[in-house]
C-alpha cells in the first residue's frame, strides 16, 4: 500500500496513526479497499457503471416516448415496451406495475406537474 512495507508498521517509518490514516484514504478502486466486496458490488462501485445504468435508463424512457409519438400519429400500439428500471446491486425493484406518462415519470424522479390557475 503507497509502496510501504507492511513490516515497518509500528516504527519510526511508519507509526500506527500514520498507517491507520493511509488505509482509512484508500481509493475506491484499490485491492485492498475492495476486497470485501462481492464481485458484483466491485463492478458497481465505480462512478462510470453508475453513469452508464442512468444513460441506459433514459435512453429506454427516450424511445418508449418516441414509440408514444408513432401512437399518437396513427399507430395501433406503442411499438416499444414499457421500459424497466436498470438493476443495480442494492436497490429493490417496485413490485407495482402501473402504466402510462405520469408514473414512468415518476419512476425516473420527475414530480408530478401541478396544474396552472389562472
Amino acid at each position: 500500500m503507497y509502496g510501504l512495507d507492511v513490516r515497518d508498521v509500528g516504527s519510526a517509518a511508519l507509526t500506527w496513526g500514520r498507517f491507520g490514516a493511509l488505509a482509512e484514504r484508500l481509493p475506491e478502486d484499490s485491492v485492498t479497499a475492495r476486497s470485501g466486496l462481492s464481485p458484483e458490488e466491485v463492478i458497481w462501485s465505480s462512478l462510470e457503471a453508475q453513469l452508464s445504468a442512468g444513460v441506459i435508463e433514459n435512453l429506454r424512457v427516450t424511445n418508449y416516448l418516441l414509440g408514444g409519438l408513432l401512437t399518437a400519429h396513427g399507430a395501433k400500439e406503442n411499438p416499444v415496451p414499457l421500459p424497466e428500471p436498470f438493476y443495480r446491486p442494492g436497490v429493490e425493484r417496485e413490485q407495482k406495475k402501473s402504466k402510462g406518462l405520469l408514473s414512468l415519470a415518476s419512476k425516473m424522479g420527475v414530480e408530478r406537474p401541478r396544474p396552472r390557475i389562472t
